[in-house]
């Protein structure tokens, strides 16, 4: 009897074509998944990463530029500060501004401090605002981008970077200007990094460790045990939404979180979207 010799299935091309027809169906699932989702929290648990990216899961910073406040609560990897931000979204926060497009909310104490209040703010820009409208990645660099941040955040005496942990990862010096007659300049030393998820373009800083060695004697300092910055889009609006705990270490007026800082905040991004709307 002869032997059957009829071609066996191509295993490879039938392996790439499932493959390639699984990520369309994935990608079109995520996009269905993210315009359902009322609050478009940043969910990467459907992700499908590829070997470069599953790298991603290592340590985001140095273990030296960790304070021990944060190794309790923190997963410094990509999933692990993903988690923590959503933590931060879904928590209950009490509202004490809100006109013209913007909420101002605090919440007594975070898990990293009870010293301070966490300060929330969402945003909603119009495009229509601006002259020409500036890509959300420019908006994002505006922000992140030292140089920038010295010539429109009057906030800031110096700004800069002084050491770089990899493409998305940074620490910087900041050294702010008086504010008020009982604050004087404050020196801050950040660890930064950012990441863009799911169109949300995120910026995490927080305080190094004193073990990382860095000083001054030339200004106090102060701790910025969080700050997080996220910016999304759709076709007519920009979305920020922000956290901040950040200790200028001087006793706070009774009725600087409730009235002198939604004005801060308010002055704070008139000079960022003033800025923007100048870029060419």
């Amino acid at each position: 009897m002869e032997e059957n010799k009829s071609k066996q299935p191509n295993k490879s091309l039938i392996e790439r074509l499932f493959s390639c027809c699984f990520n369309n169906m994935h990608e079109d699932y995520e996009l269905t998944k993210m315009n359902n989702n009322p609050e478009n929290e940043i969910d990467n648990s459907f992700i499908l990463r590829t070997k470069t990216e599953l790298e991603a899961d290592s340590t985001i910073f140095p273990a030296s530029t960790i304070r021990n406040e944060e190794r309790k609560i923190i997963d410094y990897t990509r999933e692990g500060l993903i988690k923590f931000i959503n933590s931060l979204r879904n928590a209950q926060y009490e509202e004490i501004w809100n006109k013209n497009d913007l909420i101002i909310s605090k919440k007594n104490s975070s898990e990293l401090s009870d010293k301070i209040p966490l300060i929330r703010c969402q945003i909603t820009k119009n495009k229509s605002f601006f002259t020409k409208t500036p890509s959300i990645s420019k908006i994002f660099e505006s922000m992140m981008n030292p140089e920038d941040r010295k010539i429109w955040d009057s906030n800031i005496k110096n700004y800069k970077i002084i050491e770089k942990i990899n493409n998305d990862s940074d620490i910087v010096e900041i050294i702010t200007n008086k504010q008020m007659d009982q604050l004087e300049e404050r020196l801050f030393y950040d660890k930064r990094t950012k990441m863009v998820e799911k169109g949300n373009y995120i910026l995490f800083s927080s305080s190094v460790s004193e073990l990382n060695g860095l000083m001054s004697l030339d200004y106090d300092k102060g701790t910025t045990y969080l700050s997080v910055m996220i910016v999304r889009e759709d076709k007519n609006n920009f979305y920020f939404d922000t956290f901040n705990q950040i200790d200028f270490n001087f006793e706070y007026p009774k009725d600087f979180f409730d009235n002198v800082l939604p004005n801060k905040v308010i002055t704070f991004f008139e000079q960022y979207f003033g800025y923007l709307n100048n870029l060419k």
